[in-house]
């Protein structure tokens, strides 16, 4: 017989993940769940004997990433041993297998995968946990566009760690996000957030401290610069109860707080899940809980935090949503609910959807045999692909289903939201692709659009619709999508030389890190009097106060020589901006490289 998949029992914050909510708060009334739908069932796909998928991600193929963990018996020893696996496997838009990594740090016998996403050199960043010295670690996985380990790095505290979430940072590192349970022989729990540089070399960890007990579980980046998390504080440090709150944490580039918001909504609530609600603010998803009442939370914050609007929502007891996406023209919250009693009581997946202003829309139940629920992901159709694992303890495997929300209203053509654009040679400029329908609806179908540029000497254009001008001219831009064409004219104007008038200059960061013997890119804006932020980065003349700890090449990348802390000033068109820089000691790996790395300082 198969051995049980390995599932951790920690505090109780770690099991914030799968606990039903409630609350009231922000002086706003309770709204009633949306009527259920029954959606269409696209396609479901198995994979992985006694294995449990968690999370899904979308990539720029118009495929898949899932992320989970995987059992199997390891016989190489003298005695036979039952190994868990992080387990990622890439899909192709069908969920079809395209390739799986089950990875192990070591020789610990305890791995799994919470999370992957996609990196801007098209390979995956994973986020997991595995044990070293029966003490739970974080645990990067670095993978190719192919699915290859390129470096693997778990890194120690001396106490139970756990990695919640992870983001790639702007200069090509990771922020990865959590909880260490007792850290340096604290009763609670302390929220940390890590950076590390390219290869998961240990940038900077900072802690963050609002009570006796909290946890960070998610983490994106900030519109304005910088990074938001979300997550939850604990009064208690060992039980969850009555003064539970979230929070949400805004940091700029070196970890450092910039705003912290707290959001006490009634009993027990707790942050689960955190999105940028595309009208320069977020999307804060909570869990409320107490004996009487199950609930789930949408708050609609500001670029600072500040509350815009708050919608709960009342659910039966046995539904947990905890995370937030968004589907253009709203949002959905995803997980689970338990239909039935007694022997016929089934766990399966939910979705509920939410229009712009909180408002709740139609609620989706299905799946059937689930042993878990995951996560999921929006897709360009109107539908979503959502992770979770069938079976039993004793036998399991991943599953991925993909369902059509609403059924087929006869798309009929694209269009651009605006037919003509201008970008200036080295910047950049996001577009929106709407998809119009016979019944006159139309939706938001930016992602999952297959874009061209008709000469990419002038003009380049990636998976998600981003434009790069490259030199001065004129072009167009297509967007394919089921048929349809949408052509976009684009001018391109020479970068010239600075741009004249009053306005704000800046850099994108006050303070920088970086290695030894390593290199980071900077980036300088100016803010016309129109409100127009132009990248003048290559019009910038940058000096550093001591050259011997860092310097700037031609393209104004800093270059980090020896320890020590210097000051940076970039000069553009009459204006400085100043900012710190702090080169640490270049690491030296040991052991799996990237070696065991002190999660502490």
């Amino acid at each position: 017989m198969l051995r049980s998949i390995p599932r951790k029992v920690t505090s109780l914050l770690a099991s914030a993940v799968i606990a039903f909510s409630v609350g009231a708060g922000l002086g706003n009334p309770a709204a009633a769940a949306g009527s259920e739908v029954q959606p269409v069932i696209e396609w479901t796909q198995e994979f992985g004997d006694n294995s449990m998928g968690k999370s899904v991600s979308p990539t720029s193929d118009g495929g898949y990433i899932t992320a989970g963990e995987i059992t199997e018996l390891d016989e190489s020893g003298y005695y036979p041993t039952w190994v868990s696996k992080a387990y990622i496997v890439k899909t192709n838009a069908l969920g079809q297998v395209e390739w799986e990594q089950k990875a192990v740090y070591g020789d610990s016998e305890t791995n799994s995968a919470s999370k992957a996403v996609q990196t801007r050199d098209g390979g995956y960043i994973v986020i997991g946990s595995t044990d070293i010295a029966r003490m739970s670690s974080v645990f990067l996985i670095k993978l190719s566009p192919q699915g290859k380990v390129e470096w693997k790095v778990a890194y120690e505290g001396g106490q139970h760690q756990y990695g919640n979430a992870v983001v790639e940072a702007s200069d090509g590192g990771f922020l990865a996000t959590g909880y260490a349970s007792g850290w340096a022989g604290a009763s609670g729990a302390d929220a940390y957030i890590l950076k590390t540089d390219a290869q998961g070399h240990k940038t900077w960890l900072k802690t963050y401290h609002f009570d006796e007990s909290q946890s960070l579980s998610d983490i994106i980046p900030a519109e304005d610069g910088g990074y938001v998390a979300v997550g939850s504080v604990n009064v208690d440090p060992y039980f969850s109860g009555p003064g539970d709150y979230s929070v949400a944490l805004k940091i700029n580039d070196q970890g450092e707080k910039v705003w912290t918001k707290y959001y006490k909504n009634g009993d027990q609530s707790r942050a689960t899940s955190v999105i940028a609600s595309g009208d320069h603010g977020y999307i804060i998803a909570e869990r409320l809980n107490d004996v009487a009442q199950n609930q789930t939370r949408l708050i609609k914050t500001d670029l600072k935090g500040e509350v815009i609007w708050g919608k709960t929502y009342d659910f039966a007891p046995n539904e947990s949503l905890n995370q937030v996406v968004s589907t253009g023209q709203g949002y959905a919250l995803i997980g689970g609910t338990y239909e039935g009693a007694g022997s016929a009581r089934q766990l399966k997946h939910e979705v509920q959807l939410v229009d712009g202003n909180g408002e709740a829309g139609s609620k989706f139940i299905f799946g059937s045999d689930l042993n878990g629920v995951g996560q999921g992901t929006y897709t360009p159709d109107g539908g979503f692909v959502i992770t979770g694992t069938l079976g039993d303890a004793e036998k399991s495997k991943t599953q991925l289903i993909k369902i059509k929300a609403k059924k087929n209203n006869n798309l009929t053509g694209l269009a651009f939201e605006r037919s003509e654009e201008q970008v200036k040679a080295g910047e950049t400029a996001a577009v929106k692709v709407i998809g119009q329908y016979a019944d006159g609806s139309t939706s938001e179908l930016t992602n999952g659009v297959v874009y061209s540029s008709q000469d990419p000497s002038i003009a380049t254009v990636n998976a998600e619709g981003k434009i790069t001008g490259v030199k001065a001219g004129a072009t167009s831009i297509t967007a394919a999508y089921e048929g349809h064409e949408a052509i976009l004219a684009l001018t391109v104007t020479a970068a010239g030389g600075p741009v004249i008038g009053t306005g704000e200059f800046y850099l994108e960061s006050d303070e920088y890190s970086l290695s030894a013997g390593t290199m980071i890119d900077t980036a300088a804006y100016f803010k016309d009097a129109e409100g127009k932020v132009h990248n003048v980065t290559q019009d910038c003349e940058f000096k550093s106060e001591n050259p011997e700890i860092a310097e700037f090449d031609a393209e104004g990348n800093i270059i980090g020589h020896r320890a020590g802390t210097t000051r940076i000033t970039a000069t553009y068109n009459g204006k400085s901006y100043t900012a710190t820089v702090q080169v640490v000691r270049a690491f030296v790996p040991a052991q799996d490289h990237p070696a065991n790395e002190q999660l502490i300082d």
